[in-house]
This record gives structure tokens, C-alpha cells and sequence, in this order.
């Protein structure tokens, strides 16, 4: 088993990713408040910042009133949430890494109490067939250090 990761996918444009996010993550650090018991960032000050982004949010989503300043408003309040949600990504991880050094098991189910998503596990495609029937030419359309291939392609079932 590999070392589980923590991701965020949510990009720091994402304004609904991110508040959907945040929201998420203080259901679950609350709830868990034994195996993370510090945040960097309070559940109380990301709840903020999530309503701030929901206000900004709100405050644009009538094209017909919305202003330039409104907008860059709501691209701050998206990018600090997003930092805030980085942080204790973070500190999510370093914990679980700390309390479960080589127990990976315990670490994934920690890990999966944060909010967060775990990355997922990277499988192996295995050893590739032989290449068969190889036959290199030489054509006039290629450069002199060129040179062409063609192969049939078996695939044995």
C-alpha cells in the first residue's frame, strides 16, 4: 500500500468549488477535532471566509448590476479561501503523517475524516508486449537523420 495524500482539486478560481469545499472541511474538522485538534486555520475563521466568498459570489451573479470592483472582489475572497483551504491541507497532512508514520491504514482512515479527497492510487500498466514485424525505411519525404518504422500491432487476447 502507498502512503496516502491528500489533494484539493479545487482550483483558486473556482468560487463554488472552493465554498463547497469549505464547507466541507469544517463538517469533518469538527467532527474529528481528536485527530486534528489545531488547525492552522480555525473552523471559525474558515467559516468566515466562506461566507465572505458566498457574499462576493452573490454580489456578482446578476450580470446587469455587477461591477469591475465587484469581480475582483470576489476573485480575493475565492484565492484567500482557497490559501486557507491549502493551509489546512496542509496541516491535515503533517498530522496524520506525524501520528501514523508507517501505518498506512490508519493513516487513509484518518485522512479520510479531513474533508479532503485522497489521491488516488497509482496502478501499473505492466510490461509491454514485444514489438513485432519491426521494419525501418528509409523515405525520400524524411530528412537524412530520419527514418521511418512500421510495425503490425498484435494484441493477443
Amino acid at each position: 500500500m502507498t502512503k496516502p495524500q491528500l489533494v484539493m482539486k479545487e482550483r483558486s478560481d473556482d468560487t463554488e468549488g472552493c465554498i463547497g469545499r469549505a464547507r466541507t472541511v469544517i463538517t469533518a474538522l469538527t467532527a474529528a477535532v481528536a485527530d486534528f485538534p489545531s488547525p492552522t486555520v480555525t473552523t471559525v475563521a474558515l467559516t468566515t471566509a466562506a461566507d465572505d466568498a458566498q457574499t462576493a459570489q452573490n454580489k456578482c451573479a446578476d450580470k446587469n448590476t455587477r461591477s469591475h470592483n465587484d469581480i475582483l472582489d470576489k476573485n480575493e475572497k475565492t484565492l484567500r479561501l482557497h490559501n486557507m483551504l491549502r493551509s489546512n491541507l496542509n496541516y491535515c497532512q503533517t498530522v496524520a503523517e506525524g501520528a501514523y508514520t508507517t501505518d498506512y491504514i490508519t493513516m487513509r482512515t484518518v485522512l479520510e475524516g479531513s474533508g479532503y479527497e485522497l489521491k488516488a492510487d497509482s496502478h501499473t500498466q505492466g510490461i509491454a508486449e514485444a514489438v513485432r514485424n519491426l521494419k525501418v525505411y528509409k523515405s525520400p519525404e524524411l530528412n537524412d537523420n530520419q527514418a521511418g518504422c512500421t510495425c503490425k500491432h498484435h494484441i493477443s487476447r
